[in-house]
């Protein structure tokens, strides 16, 4: 129970009450009726709030016990985790008032140990859970082929709770609901392109997001920033909901009164908002549409050996700057290279090492460590390459490059000195002067954007992968007047945003 990557995350009792309030799961409906699935049950977070509202509906319904066999189903594969829920259940049912046998024949029929994605069930009327959250990388190999074949969600590249997803959601009736607390890079990410279409042609829509990236939502500490999703074909409203870090038990039930759950509206901790109908932008090309060419900087796979402070290290040919995010101060780069790669690329080859021996004498004494690498094993006579390939002319090249993670998209102008190292993304363009570019990069429109097309991390940090950078929509350059250009150009020498968001307030009009 709870090993390293099972995906175990237990979610916290007012959370849970919470979940099954927006979905209507409350003692006074006819919910003995429903037939609810718990997917990832664990020792039991959703089942033991879920079975008392579930017994006091029958109580005032005077149902017998043997009525509710059907109405719950907890799934997980996890032995120790489902007798612990057992055992937590049977004491609550006895407690209720349930008879020992009658309390035993229930536990045994609602927890079932069985994988709830190779499960068949059609018919629903709520699924509800927080799935497990594992990362494609570390999930089975003889899982992941599986959940290949058989779903139209997953691919190699996906997180466990994606098939959860899919999984969920075509074991609802007609008229069911599929509400998780789980990571929300779905929503945005590449990975959950597939997921974001299955729900669109299957007629489903997200009804309530309600994000949690802030919440102390779990019972441990976890970095999965997570959002609360309900899911269903009704068509209403579908209103967003933000949440902040003061948001806890009380705040929960005042936002059911926001979203019409309860009577009566307060806001202290949270934003409630509907949801953003289509793209404001969707007029402007993209902009690798536009003229923008999009990359990544060189990743080596042993930076302990192929970077280097040494500008000396082997023989100057063989040196190339480096562009280093840790080297970015005052939103700029050193005028001389405090980085250096020690490159065994010319032309798109690997250089023979006979030819240069300060290289040679350099990896020789770094061989067992650069054989060791997945890359060097696949293939042996190219121990001494890096993973990617330098792309010929880049260095030299205008560019502008963004780190990775920041609070702001923030480009940073290369006149053509330095080539990027791997947690910086760089851009290059035949058509842009990339001053402009830079300047409209630094606006709030644009910022904006990245909000919606990235995943947004704690302390209000978002990702400027390739991926997102390429969803982003500029104006072409032809379109802006000169005045405007050369306004761009200074706001961003001057890094001043206010400047470029009232350009591009205009500009995207």
């Amino acid at each position: 129970m709870n090993k390293p990557n099972d995906g175990c995350i237990y979610t916290r009792k007012w959370i849970v009450d919470f979940m099954l309030d927006i979905c209507g799961y409350t003692s006074d409906r006819d919910i003995c009726a429903w037939k609810v699935i718990e997917p990832s049950c664990g020792t039991g977070s959703f089942m033991l709030r879920i079975i008392p509202r579930l017994l006091a509906a029958a109580k005032k319904r005077h149902l017998a016990w043997d009525c509710l066999e059907n109405s719950l189903r907890g799934y997980d594969t996890d032995a120790a985790a489902l007798h612990v829920a057992r055992e937590a259940t049977r004491k609550l049912l006895r407690a209720s008032g349930v008879d020992g046998d009658m309390a035993k024949r229930l536990v045994d029929t609602w927890y079932v140990q069985r994988d709830f994605v190779e499960t068949n069930i059609s018919d629903a009327d709520l699924v509800i859970g927080n799935p497990p959250y594992i990362r494609a990388t570390d999930i089975a190999m003889e899982n992941r082929n599986r959940y290949m074949e058989s779903l139209e969600t997953f691919t190699r590249g996906t997180d466990i709770y994606i098939a959860f997803f899919e999984k969920g959601l075509k074991s609802l009736d007609t008229g069911g609901k599929l509400c998780f607390i789980c990571s929300d890079r779905w929503r945005r990410n590449q990975f959950g392109a597939r997921l974001r279409d299955f729900i669109k042609r299957h007629h489903f829509g997200v009804h309530i997001n309600c994000q949690m990236h802030n919440v102390d939502a779990f019972e441990s500490q976890v970095t999965a920033y997570p959002s609360v999703t309900l899911i269903d074909r009704s068509g209403d409203r579908a209103v967003e909901a933000e949440c902040n870090e003061h948001f806890d038990a009380t705040a929960a039930h005042a936002l059911l009164k926001d979203l019409g759950v309860v009577d009566g509206a307060i806001r202290d901790a949270y934003t409630v908002a509907p949801f953003a109908r289509g793209n404001p932008y969707e007029e402007y090309p993209l902009i690798t549409e536009a003229g923008v060419h999009i990359g990544i900087g060189i990743a080596t796979g042993r930076d302990k050996v192929f970077v280097t402070t040494d500008k000396d290290a082997v023989e100057p040919e063989r040196m190339v700057p480096l562009a280093y995010a840790r080297d970015i101060n005052n939103h700029q780069f050193p005028r001389h290279a405090k980085h250096w790669l020690v490159n065994p690329w010319q032309n798109g080859r690997l250089v023979d090492l006979s030819d240069y021996p300060r290289l040679e004498r350099y990896f020789l004494a770094n061989e067992e460590s650069l054989k060791k690498r997945h890359v060097a094993q696949k293939k042996p006579a190219d121990w001494y390459r890096t993973i990617d390939k330098l792309k010929p002319g880049l260095c030299e090249s205008k560019k502008l490059l963004i780190r990775d993670m920041s609070d702001k998209t923030e480009p940073i102008y290369d006149d053509g000195k330095l080539y990027p190292h791997h947690n910086l993304y760089w851009m290059t363009s035949d058509t842009w002067d990339l001053k402009v570019l830079g300047g409209i990069l630094i606006s709030d429109t644009v910022y904006d954007m990245m909000l919606q097309n990235s995943v947004d991390m704690r302390g209000g940090v978002i990702r400027n992968q390739a991926q997102y950078l390429r969803k982003l929509r500029v104006p072409c350059y032809e379109s802006i007047a000169e005045s405007d250009r050369e306004a761009l150009r200074v706001s961003f020498e001057k890094n001043d945003r206010e400047m470029a968001s009232r350009i591009c307030e205009r500009l995207y009009a």
